[in-house]
């Protein structure tokens, strides 16, 4: 059956009349592998992605992750008890926005108007031709991204509560104030290098001991000093602000965003893998290039490079010190190549990977450690060697 994409709160692109909605995921089940393969192909050719699946138990295991953003669901006739399937989707589903398109064989079947009462938001028949199907899902996700654009303020103040009830929160607790503000970034409210290393090392004992994924993505903002330079530091610090409030949203419950420097920032993300870490990082170098920061009356605009890790896909980290050191390495290559954009560390050569190991190491044993010089694209032997 099929699935919801959301990609971690990390939808659809904005859109109007004259602009496509980007490249949405639409699931697509039958048991019919002809038909269902034949649909694939026509939103394929529209430009979409698609997945396929059979077993009602996939399609629903699909929508938990949030691995679609649209359900076509294609009933045969013998199939009419599953009607209220596509209510259970939205149940699974953490946006209970899906769209559910239901296709049945035949307009003279006498079901359709059940279908629609147990949550389906539109019908289409083996007949509707591809173009018709197209326009009619495309219409579907038009509403959707329509629905999320007029909720997003609300989704930002919730955020902002959220964050002050849980400030206020623990400020009561005893000596709690002076614990957050040691915790806390002052500028952008979200945790600092002390709290997140402490963190990390808390995730990095849980993955390790439950044979879990733990990813960490560095971030940027390019060309940081000649914003400031440019616009002013208040405005700088603006950026700064605006774009934590932009990875908070972005991010689940689970994840934490802290400031580890003037314009650097760690994403910490448990059970993540690398395929999902840097799906993540690619969406917010995207959602950052198109935002577009409102600075006391001037609007700026910027762009961020992430270095990615993961533990254990990456063997050679296996301690949280060496997860941190391996992603900022490849914040580095990824500043080095270009700057916008995002580099995970496995794209090294396995052998300049197992040296910046070994190069940390000792650096760490000796009397007075120092930070190993940065990995560039052309030269990463030469940096190490």
């Amino acid at each position: 059956m099929c699935g919801a994409h959301n990609a971690t709160g990390r939808g659809l692109k904005a859109m109007n009349d004259n602009t496509d909605i980007g490249t949405p995921r639409i699931a697509v089940s039958s048991c019919d592998l002809a038909a269902s393969a034949r649909r694939c192909a026509q939103l394929t050719l529209a430009g979409w992605d698609t997945i396929r699946v059979i077993d009602l138990v996939d399609c629903l295991h699909i929508v938990s992750r949030e691995d679609a953003d649209l359900v076509l669901l294609q009933f045969s006739t013998d199939r009419t008890t599953e009607t209220g399937f596509s209510n259970i989707l939205r149940e699974v589903s953490s946006d209970s926005r899906l769209p559910v398109v239901v296709e049945i064989d035949d307009p003279a079947q006498v079901h359709g108007h059940r279908l629609l009462k147990c949550g389906a938001d539109d019908i289409i028949y083996s007949c509707t031709s591809a173009p018709e199907m197209i326009a009619r899902i495309r219409a579907l996700l038009r509403v959707r991204i329509l629905h999320d654009q007029l909720n997003a303020p609300n989704d930002v103040l919730n955020t902002v509560l959220q964050r002050e009830r849980r400030l206020l929160r623990e400020s009561q607790r005893g000596d709690g104030g002076s614990q957050v503000m040691a915790k806390t970034d002052p500028l952008t409210q979200v945790d600092n290098a002390g709290s997140s290393r402490s963190l990390l090392a808390t995730e990095f004992r849980i993955a390790k001991r439950y044979n879990q994924s733990l990813s960490l993505l560095m971030l940027e903002v390019d060309h940081f000093k000649q914003l400031n330079d440019t616009h002013g530091h208040p405005n700088g610090d603006y950026v700064l602000k605006d774009l934590a409030d932009i990875l908070g949203r972005m991010l689940r419950d689970s994840d934490a965003v802290a400031r580890t420097g003037n314009a650097e920032f760690a994403i910490i993300l448990p059970r993540t893998d690398r395929t999902g870490a840097a799906h993540l990082a690619e969406q917010i170098c995207s959602e950052v290039a198109a935002h577009t920061f409102n600075a006391y009356g001037k609007e700026i605009r910027a762009t961020v490079s992430i270095g990615t890790a993961t533990y254990p896909a990456d063997f050679e980290i296996t301690e949280p010190e060496l997860l941190w050191y391996f992603a900022d390495q490849a914040l580095l290559v990824a500043r080095d190549s270009g700057r916008n954009r995002v580099e995970p560390v496995h794209r090294l050569d396995e052998t300049v990977r197992v040296r910046l190991r070994n190069l940390y190491l000792s650096y760490r044993c000796s009397p007075a450690p120092v930070r190993p010089a940065p990995v560039g694209p052309q030269s990463e032997v030469d940096c190490i060697a």
